[in-house]
């Protein structure tokens, strides 16, 4: 089993898990890898399922079959079939030419995160939730839902032509707005230059970006927002069952999904280090 593959498992199912039900398996991929198409996804299905499970040793043998790919080619059943809109490239198919293609396309990423502008946006969100507890979920949800109703507010006087009327905490809220849509927006293009191939994600690793802290204030501070604007602002709802409104956009399932992977790794390189002889914990300490 590859090593994201063995990740990729233990995020979504744990170490101790051997076997999952294919609706849990394909719903975890897809949200990390992106949408399948359906023949590809019928591939995988008579590759990896049995009586509607997956199990770690059928998953072991499939990827063997093939090359130890994982995520899988678009290969998996049929030449001339495709996975997600962009299918995952590995790095013994890549020219030199497209490796520095992407890999400017990963530090470009990076860069834009360090301007001027990002981080203006940034002060905006967190200075909205100052002195709130991040862990609290209650408080910063109810938080977001304040800054809703200004945005309300803001539009409905704008909508009755009455400017004179909007003070400083409209203006806050609006500003606070475009925040939280140019970080979404960031994080939507992460995703897609995650999801291109292993080079890409091979280079976001290399680099540390986003890093677990950063994924913790998107999913802390933005997420949020961005439910206060479904819900409160938009006024959308799920159906009638949806008592506990804990709608999102599937990005955060994906950076939370993600966010697991990344900790699952550092808790296990911990685990490592603690038990190597001093001589070998030295050793690797001073290498890094």
């Amino acid at each position: 089993m590859s090593e994201e593959c063995y990740w990729f498992w233990v995020a979504n199912f744990g170490y101790a898990t051997m076997e999952s039900s294919w609706d849990q398996f394909i719903n975890g991929y897809e949200l990390l890898y992106g949408t399948l198409d359906p023949h590809v996804m019928k591939s995988m299905e008579q590759l990896l399922c049995q009586d509607n499970k997956v199990s770690v040793a059928r998953l072991i043998i499939a990827t063997r079959k093939h090359s130890n790919q994982f995520p899988f080619t678009k290969n998996i059943g049929s030449s001339s079939l495709s996975t997600t809109s962009v299918a995952p490239e590995t790095k013994d198919q890549m020219s030199e030419e497209k490796r520095m293609q992407l890999t400017e396309m990963a530090m470009e990423l990076v860069e834009k995160f360090s301007d001027v502008k990002m981080g203006n946006h940034l002060v905006s969100i967190y200075s909205w939730y100052r002195g709130y507890d991040k862990k609290d979920k209650k408080a910063m949800r109810e938080r977001a839902n304040e800054w809703a109703e200004l945005i309300k507010e803001r539009r409905k006087i704008l909508g009755e032509n009455k400017k004179e009327l909007l003070q400083v905490k409209h203006e806050e809220a609006e500003r606070i707005d475009q925040a939280r849509r140019a970080v979404y927006f960031f994080y939507e293009q992460f995703v897609t230059i995650w999801r291109v191939g292993e080079v890409t994600r091979e280079i976001l690793k290399s680099v540390d970006f986003p890093g677990k802290g950063r994924m913790r204030d998107f999913l802390n501070y933005v997420a949020p927002l961005d439910q206060a604007n479904f819900y409160v602002i938009i006024g959308g709802s799920k159906g009638k069952d949806d008592e506990k409104k804990d709608y999102r956009p599937k990005l955060y399932d994906f950076m939370e999904m993600y966010l697991t992977m990344l900790e699952q790794q550092s808790k296990e390189r911990k685990e490592d280090a603690s038990q190597k002889p001093i001589g070998d914990n030295k050793k690797s300490s001073n290498t890094q």
